[in-house]
């Protein structure tokens, strides 16, 4: 649903349009910044990561954190910063959830794991002309997700965020984080917004997002990663992590009923609000928001049962009829 009261939609709307030409910088609160540090962080997290974490410093990937059963705790954007020093990023809030169910199986190894959401501020810098902001500062936007680049002068860094990854993988236009003491969050704002960047809210990167296939992480708990069509952050040659045994065993074997889809048409629509199609239960809706480039139209993401997620196909909400579309949305 639409996060805003009404009277400011029209301001998200034009934020929305800056994302897709511009630059556009988001503050993004109470970040769930969480490191792992020490000379076993990094064998010890390959067991509880369902990508492979051993990447070179400087790199990274997309990934998730499983539970036993290998359905989704949360996505995680993993960036190794030094040889020793992990960092595990997911949506606001979740830092210190994501801590404690990996301290869970911390035992003897020699690593600390430590949620940093307080001394830490995010700054997302989303749009085509992202990266040439950046290197008007001296920052080398990473290319890859997890990427990260020391920000000049200042203990941050700038990752390449997964924010408008489709299926693991990054898409245009350009996304990025920039992670900051809080002490020194103004002084990088005010040079980014100086190089051209401009200042928007929240809710227009979650629109950008959604029509990318993005519903947050809170709405892929409880999914396994292939009815989240998030098999492109799973590594399926890493070996053995918590919840493997059921990922792989789906993905050699199959079945998987339902998986994530978007529709369009009618108002937004509550998470958990079910599908139908003639008078059976076909789904139930993820996220949903009425994004400027369907608008009047309702995008929803939901989990809808394969043999109705073909473009094209209706499915019933009461007596509304909405249509499956293709992501990620390109108008």
């Amino acid at each position: 649903m639409d996060a805003r009261p009404e009277s400011d939609l029209p301001a998200a709307r034009a934020e929305f349009a800056i994302l897709r030409s511009g630059a556009g910088l988001v503050e993004l609160g109470g970040y769930g910044a969480v490191f792992v540090e020490g000379p076993d962080a990094l064998s010890w997290a390959q067991g509880f990561l369902t990508n492979d974490l051993r990447q070179p410093v400087g790199q990274g990937c997309y990934t998730l954190a499983v539970l036993l059963k290998g359905r989704i705790f949360c996505d995680v954007l993993y960036s190794r910063l030094a040889a020793e020093t992990l960092l595990f990023s997911t949506e606001a809030g979740l830092g210190p959830e994501l801590a404690e169910h990996l301290d869970r199986f911390l035992i003897a190894e020699n690593a600390q794991i430590e949620a940093r959401g307080s001394s830490y501020l995010r700054w997302g810098l989303v749009g085509p002309q992202a990266a040439e902001i950046l290197a008007s500062l001296g920052i080398a936007g990473p290319l890859a997700i997890g990427g990260s680049v020391a920000l000049p002068g200042q203990q941050g860094w700038c990752l390449r965020s997964a924010w408008l990854a489709h299926r693991g993988v990054a898409l245009q236009p350009e996304s990025f984080d920039l992670l900051v003491p809080a002490e020194g969050a103004e002084e990088l704002r005010s040079a980014l917004l100086e190089a051209g960047a401009r200042a928007v809210g929240a809710q227009a990167l979650r629109w950008l997002a959604l029509t990318h296939g993005r519903p947050g992480s809170r709405a892929f708990r409880g999914l396994l990663p292939q009815e989240a069509d998030l098999e492109g952050a799973v590594s399926f040659t890493k070996g053995c992590y918590l919840g493997q045994e059921t990922v792989a065993r789906v993905h050699y074997k199959g079945g998987v009923k339902k998986m994530l889809s978007a529709l369009s048409g009618g108002p937004p629509l509550e998470p958990g609000t079910p599908l139908e199609h003639e008078g059976r239960a076909v789904g139930s809706v993820l996220a949903s928001a009425v994004v400027p480039s369907l608008a009047p139209e309702a995008l929803h993401l939901a989990c809808l049962r394969l043999e109705h997620r073909q473009p094209g196909n209706r499915v019933q909400v009461g007596a509304q009829s909405i249509e499956v579309v293709v992501l990620p949305l390109s108008g």
